[in-house]
C-alpha cells in the first residue's frame, strides 16, 4: 500500500522529466548554433555594417545599403538528422510581381525544405522561360507572370546578377513582391573560406536585380491563380501527405534515439 502511494507521484513526474530533457536538448543544440551564427554575422558586419540581433536560436543582421533595407539571417535547419545553419540574404524592393529561381543542377537536397522542393511542392506554380539562353539552361524559374520575368530577367544587368548570385552557391532566389532573397539551405561556414566576401557580393547582385525593376501588370485574382488550375489536386494532396509522414518518421526516429 505504501509502495503504491509512493510510486504514483513518480509515474506522474517521469513524463515531465522526459519532456524537460528533450526540450533542454533542443535548446542546447540551438544555442550552440546561435553562437556560431553570431560569430559569422560579426564577420558580415565587418564587411557590410549594420545592427546585429541574436535570438535564442538564430541571429540577424540588418542594415541600409544602396538606399534599401537589407538583412542577413542565419537560423537552424535539420539536414539529414544533423542540425545545421541556413542563410538568407535579402534586399527590399516593393513592387508587384514574384518569382522563384533554383539551379537545375545542384548537390543532393538534404534539408526538409529542399526535400519538399524535390517532391514538387514548390512547383505548383508554372515553370516559365526567360528567353535568356544561360538562365534557361541553368535554372528553373517559377512565376505566375511570365511577362514580368522576361521584362526583368531576360537580359542586361539583372540577368548577369542572377548568375553572379548563384555562383556564390545559393540554393534559391525568391522575390515575393517585398524583397529579393538569396537562400543557402544549409549553409556551411566553410564556404566563407571559399568566398570571404560572400555577403558583399550577394548584396551587390541583389542590388542590381532590385534597381529599376518593372512591376507586373495588374491581374485579377482568377488570373493570378490560373497556373494552379493546371495542377493535379490529388498529386498535391499526396505530396503534402508524404511530407507529413516524413516529419512524423523523423520525429519518432529522434525520440527512439534518445530512448536508446
Amino acid at each position: 500500500m505504501d509502495q503504491t502511494i509512493y510510486n504514483v507521484p513518480m509515474i506522474l513526474v517521469i513524463p515531465f522529466i522526459l519532456v524537460f530533457l528533450i526540450a533542454y536538448f533542443f535548446y542546447h543544440r540551438r544555442r550552440i548554433l546561435a553562437k556560431k551564427a553570431a560569430s559569422i554575422l560579426k564577420l558580415a558586419s565587418s564587411q557590410i555594417g549594420g545592427t546585429m540581433k541574436e535570438g535564442w536560436s538564430s541571429a540577424r543582421l540588418t542594415s541600409r545599403r544602396y538606399g534599401r533595407e537589407t538583412a542577413v539571417e542565419l537560423y537552424p535547419v535539420d539536414a539529414g538528422g544533423k542540425l545545421m545553419l541556413a542563410l538568407r540574404i535579402s534586399i527590399s524592393v516593393k513592387i508587384r510581381g514574384g518569382f522563384l529561381i533554383s539551379p537545375l543542377e545542384r548537390p543532393e537536397a538534404q534539408t526538409p525544405a529542399a526535400l519538399l522542393e524535390t517532391l514538387g511542392v514548390l512547383s505548383i506554380g508554372p515553370v516559365v522561360t526567360v528567353d535568356n539562353p544561360e538562365i534557361d539552361r541553368r535554372f528553373r524559374v517559377i512565376s505566375f507572370n511570365e511577362d514580368f520575368v522576361k521584362n526583368n530577367l531576360q537580359s542586361g544587368r539583372r540577368a548577369e546578377a542572377v548568375i553572379r548570385a548563384f555562383d556564390l552557391g545559393a540554393a534559391h532566389m525568391l522575390f515575393n513582391g517585398k524583397k529579393v532573397t538569396l537562400m543557402w539551405d544549409p549553409f556551411s561556414p566553410e564556404e566563407l573560406d571559399l568566398a570571404p566576401s560572400i555577403f558583399e557580393k550577394a548584396l551587390s547582385a541583389l542590388r542590381d536585380i532590385a534597381e529599376g525593376m518593372t512591376p507586373a501588370a495588374s491581374t485579377s485574382i482568377s488570373d493570378s491563380f490560373e497556373g494552379l488550375k493546371k495542377v493535379d489536386i490529388l498529386s498535391v494532396i499526396f505530396i503534402f501527405s508524404g511530407a507529413i509522414i516524413y516529419f512524423i518518421i523523423k520525429l519518432l526516429a529522434f525520440l527512439y534515439g534518445i530512448w536508446e
